[in-house]
């Protein structure tokens, strides 16, 4: 998760665009799903992502003005 927040923060990670799903990042990140599960919250609790129903996409949040 630190490294998607430095992504968001450097810009490479537009505003509004859609993360990798939770496989996909288990195969780029070469961890464990559960491993994923964990890490989701935390950016989700700072307002970093949103998760986006009905199938829990997350997405870059926008900053609240």
């Amino acid at each position: 998760m630190e490294h998607i927040g430095e992504k968001i923060r450097t810009g490479e990670l537009p505003l509004e665009s859609t993360l990798l799903s939770e496989p996909d990042m288990t195969h780029r990140y070469d961890v464990a799903i559960n491993t994923v599960h964990r890490a989701i919250p935390h950016p989700r609790e700072q307002g970093i992502v949103d998760a986006v129903p009905p199938r829990e996409t997350f997405g870059i949040a926008v900053p609240e003005k």
